[in-house]
């Protein structure tokens, strides 16, 4: 996915129907799918259940993760001898969330639990991206949203903003090139 067709689709979902599903699946997905060689693997609905061997793998007691990056994938294969044959690796999980949410302390709560089972796990929000590592506690933010301060009703906003801390209604975005290159680099950097 290029940053032109990034940009519209994330300005789109914002101004238009800005639920997570859409952000997801719409924007995220096909955008780790273009730069990443690994199954990427909306994993919302997987909830504790018939394959929860499988589910608990990757996914915490408390929240399912919305994406997971894997090798190997294998949720259709539940046998023993082939679970074992072909182990899928999993990279990192990706929380999403809409530009709208203001959850931020039930967003790290899920970031904590995730880091429990992957070395890697991504909060983003489609503008703002916080890579989180389980072996340093580090965590790396990506803006993809050019620095702006907006006046709303008396109030001085100041972007970017972190994952789940957007307290402004519809604002125009404004994205930075550079920081699109940085994050992909990233990507394939701790994914590799």
């Amino acid at each position: 996915m290029d940053f032109d067709k990034y940009k519209k689709l994330v300005t789109y979902y914002w101004q238009n129907d800005n639920r997570e599903l859409n952000i997801q699946n719409r924007i995220i997905i096909p955008f780790l799918e273009s730069i990443l060689p690994y199954d990427i693997v909306d994993t919302s609905t997987i909830y504790k259940g018939k394959k929860e061997t499988i589910r608990n793998d990757f996914a915490g007691e408390k929240y399912s993760p919305d994406i997971v990056i894997a090798k190997n994938w294998l949720w259709n294969k539940v046998e023993d001898e082939q679970i074992v044959k072909n182990k899928p690796t999993y990279k990192a999980i990706i929380e999403v969330k809409t530009l709208a949410n203001e959850e931020r302390e039930q967003s790290q709560r899920q970031v904590a639990e995730y880091l429990t089972k992957v070395p890697i796990v991504i909060l983003t929000d489609a503008l703002m991206w916080e890579i989180s590592f389980a072996n340093s506690g580090k965590t790396i933010k990506i803006s993809l949203e050019m620095e702006q301060t907006v006046q709303h009703k008396g109030q001085v906003y100041k972007f970017p903003a972190d994952v789940c801390t957007r307290k402004l209604p519809l604002t125009d975005l404004t994205f930075d090139a550079d920081k699109w290159r940085e994050l992909k680099n990233t990507l394939k950097k701790y994914l590799k």
